[in-house]
């Protein structure tokens, strides 16, 4: 009995550890969203700007299931804005927030921007939207949610919760001792340059009527 109770207790103390681990990474990049986002709005550069159209970029993934190689496809469309830097730069690039919320800009339309130079490109947001607030918010909450509940069912099931935070550090341990090859930095995961085709930019009406 007694070893039919810890091998209960282990399978549900695996369980409940990976819960709390979603949630934590959940709460981090949250938190990770919240932070680089007031960063950008502190130091951000802002100047006036213009929409110029749109543009669907195509990202191809490639994963690993049942020992097969599999193509994800994902399509994500970007505003286009275009906007003169206080050095008289005149720079014409992609938005670095994309999705469906990009269909509520029209062609022309004047926006406030917050421009963020780097080495080799501009990290530009639309000063008036709020979407990765939000979104951090979100992750936050829900990841608060998700520990709360799994120490709630934890309690219920006689567990100790110290117990829980020990099988927590143990399946961390697990998991990068197991991929710590993936967690090497490769030249393919590095970010890349904001290069697109400007001759694939069209106006933002023609997506919403497609």
């Amino acid at each position: 009995m007694e070893y039919i109770f810890l091998a209960v207790e282990s399978l549900f103390s695996e369980l409940f550890s990976m819960w709390v681990l979603l949630a934590i990474v959940l709460m981090l990049i949250g938190l990770f969203l919240i932070v680089a986002m007031t960063y950008m709005r502190l130091f951000g550069i802002r100047v006036p700007g213009k929409v110029v159209g749109a543009i669907n970029q195509t990202r191809v993934k490639k994963k690993m299931r049942d020992g097969k190689e599999v193509e994800k496809v994902k399509h994500t469309l970007y505003p286009v804005f275009q906007y003169t830097m206080p050095n008289g730069e005149v720079v014409t690039t992609l938005s670095s927030e994309g999705g469906t919320g990009t269909l509520s800009y029209v062609t022309g339309q004047d926006v406030n921007l917050i421009v963020s130079p780097a080495k080799d490109y501009h990290d530009v947001y639309d000063a008036s939207r709020h979407g990765a607030f939000i979104l951090g918010l979100v992750l936050i909450a829900s990841g608060l949610g998700i520990i709360y509940m799994v120490g709630q069912l934890y309690t219920a099931f006689g567990m100790g919760l110290i117990s829980l935070g020990v099988a927590v550090i143990l399946l961390v341990y697990r998991i990068i001792s197991d991929k710590k090859d993936k967690f090497k930095v490769r030249d393919s995961l590095r970010k890349q340059h904001k290069e697109f085709d400007p001759l694939e930019v069209k106006p933002v009406e023609s997506f919403k009527t497609s």
